[in-house]
């Protein structure tokens, strides 16, 4: 006797991408830098990693977040995107502060490649003043444009 062949496993789609971030916090001046992203998607369903490295006049900044959000169709190829973050923020001459964040943005999804500009507004969850005096921690702004290629044998 035979059995029945079992129904297609759905398998997140992995796409790997990196870019370019643009960061301001309020009063202070603009840091830009790579930005680098590993994002997984099932239907209408976005997990995210992401991670930024910005260098400025002032000072520079590393940030990590991961979070999950939901991809809502545009067009053939153009999504809405929208997801809920949090991770750490690590301002030069200062400590890791946990943070967390909404992103917001567009993407265009061929069938191995993908363009994304983004728009993130992340707030530290504690602040922070150095031994110089400066106090750090508060709410970020981001820009990020991004490319990235599946790192999956085929879409599905």
């Amino acid at each position: 006797s035979t059995f029945p062949e079992p129904p297609p496993a759905h398998a997140f789609v992995r796409v790997l991408g990196a870019g370019y971030s643009a960061l301001r916090n309020p009063g202070g001046s603009a840091s830009t830098g790579p930005s680098f992203f590993l994002s997984l998607r099932e239907g209408q369903i976005l997990l995210l990693h992401s991670f930024e490295r910005s260098f400025g006049p002032d000072q520079g900044s590393t940030v990590g977040l991961v979070g999950a959000g939901l991809v809502r169709p545009i067009s053939a190829h153009w999504n809405a995107v929208a997801l809920g973050l949090a991770g750490f923020d690590a301002p030069d001459h200062a400590s890791l502060m946990p943070a967390a964040a909404l992103r917001a943005g567009v993407e265009w999804l061929g069938s191995r490649s993908s363009l994304n500009v983004l728009l993130t507004g992340m707030g530290d969850l504690v602040h922070e003043t150095n031994e110089a005096g400066q106090r750090f921690g508060g709410f970020t702004i981001s820009l990020t444009v991004s490319v990235g290629l599946s790192i999956d044998e085929a879409r599905r």
